[in-house]
Order: structure tokens, then C-alpha cells, then sequence
């Protein structure tokens, strides 16, 4: 019975030194931190989730789906580009709406018609 609670609490133990929230993390967040402190770990309530429950609440992916390359690095950018002065006759100003609520739809076609035009 003992040697179980020894691998139990080895194990557990083990299991904090790499779960995210860690009392390492929080007190260096503490050092640098100026405007916030951040939770202790026993307060935290991401301490009941696992390091990946965790990583599925970033939202986002940490690996590129499979099928897709690496972008490769782009050359010859211009230092200033301006799409008014590339297509003048395509892009228009931005018309104004008042207050009737429908800059979402203005936005939208707008851009699309800008879009077409180019």
C-alpha cells in the first residue's frame, strides 16, 4: 500500500511540474507584470483541466493541417503600396451611412464591388 502512494504521489507531483499553470509560471508573471497579478495556482480554475483541455481553449491550431506547405518566404515586396494609386478607377471612398445601421452590409458590398472591379 505504501509503494502505491509513493507512485501516486510521484506521479502527481510530476503531473504539476508540467501542467501550464504552475507556481513557476505565476511568479514569473508576477515579476514582470505592472498592470495585473495574475490567480495563485490553487485559485485557478484551468488547474482541474488537462495541459491539452487547455491548449483546445486557445483556439487555434498549433500544427498546420496536413496537405498544406509552409509558406514560403515572399521577395521583391514593395516598401509602399497604395491600391487607390494601382487601381483608381476601382477603389471609391468610403461613403457615409448616418445612423441607419447597416455599415455590416455598406462594408461588405463595398469591398466585394472593389474587389470585382480590380
Amino acid at each position: 500500500m505504501f509503494k502505491l502512494v509513493v507512485v501516486g504521489t510521484i506521479a502527481a507531483f510530476a503531473a504539476a511540474l508540467n501542467h501550464p499553470v504552475n507556481t513557476d509560471i505565476v511568479n514569473e508573471i508576477k515579476t514582470k507584470a505592472s498592470t495585473w497579478v495574475p490567480l495563485e495556482v490553487h485559485e485557478n480554475p484551468l488547474t482541474k483541466l488537462s495541459a491539452e483541455q487547455i491548449q483546445g481553449l486557445l483556439g487555434t491550431r498549433v500544427q498546420p493541417p496536413a496537405g498544406y506547405a509552409a509558406p514560403e518566404e515572399i521577395l521583391g515586396l514593395p516598401d509602399n503600396f497604395d491600391a487607390r494609386e494601382q487601381w483608381p478607377n476601382c477603389i471609391h471612398e468610403i461613403r457615409d451611412q448616418q445612423h441607419c445601421g447597416s455599415c455590416w452590409a455598406f462594408g461588405a458590398t463595398e469591398a466585394f464591388s472593389d474587389r470585382m472591379c480590380i
